[in-house]
């Protein structure tokens, strides 16, 4: 009949309506991210890679996040067997991401002379902080004190927590008659995973620095001179970072996370 009719229209109207509507509101993934790196970022040549404590997050199409496993996800083969920067690559489906480790070009421990360890390093080096205690012995020991950083190089260490710095960085500079001055057109410095051990005290909201060299107010844990293109990651707790470690000086571009 005519209204059997128009009630099975009305019915593949509504089918129709909403197999469109849902369709259209899909909750797959439409990006995913690194929520948490891996413990480790940093290896000596032919270590063993270990991707403990990486961390991926889907973005779904509805605005919620959801957690992939990585047995679910495919990761690049990482290769240790040369230094420098790697690329690791997970993808999941047309999805993917990516993050860097870093292989070593030079491994330093608390126990060796660290400024000729440091002098050491070429333009693209990635430089090993071990986990330890990289602080003074004495007053006179000097060894952490305005350490020349003139490379275009990555410092990192095992963590702020394990990776311990008490001195100064002197980043950009060269040494001209006794004296530190910028180097010309001077870019590209990493520090990652290091805990700069400076204290500090707040006193009508200016900060006044104290470490093993007494007051640091003039060369604080990294004294950058004209540096363009600087990250400083992973390297305190404290969104203060800025304010309580870090001194400019013509500086451009810096990345703090």
């Amino acid at each position: 009949s005519m209204k059997n009719s128009l009630r099975y229209i009305i019915v593949a109207v509504v089918v129709l309506f909403c197999t469109t509507m849902f369709a259209g509101c899909s909750s797959g993934a439409v990006n995913f991210y690194v929520t948490s790196f891996p413990t480790k970022l940093v290896y000596k040549v032919g270590e063993n890679v270990d991707l403990s404590g990486l961390k991926i997050e889907s973005i779904n199409s509805d605005g919620t996040n959801t957690m992939v496993s990585l047995k679910d996800a495919q990761i690049s083969t990482i290769d240790t067997s040369t230094s420098g920067v790697k690329k690791v690559k997970v993808s999941k489906g047309e999805l993917s991401t990516s993050f860097n480790v870093y292989v070593a070009d030079i491994v330093i421990t608390d126990s060796d002379n660290f400024k000729q360890k440091i002098a050491q390093a070429q333009d693209g080096d990635v430089v090993y902080l071990t986990q330890g205690n990289y602080i003074p012995q004495n007053a006179t020991d000097t060894s952490y004190k305005d350490v020349v950083v003139d490379k275009s190089v990555v410092i990192i260490g095992d963590g702020a927590s394990k990776t311990k710095f008490a001195g100064n960085f002197l980043v950009g500079a060269e040494n001209s008659s006794g004296e530190f001055v910028a180097k010309q057109n001077f870019k590209n410095v990493k520090f990652l995973n290091i805990g700069f051990e400076i204290k500090h005290t707040t006193q009508n909201e200016l900060f006044s620095y104290t470490g093993p060299y007494g007051r640091a107010d003039k060369n604080g844990a990294l004294n950058i001179f004209d540096t363009q293109n600087m990250l400083v990651f992973n390297c305190n707790s404290t969104k203060e970072f800025t304010k309580r470690y870090i001194l400019y000086n013509k500086i451009g571009r810096i990345y703090i996370r």
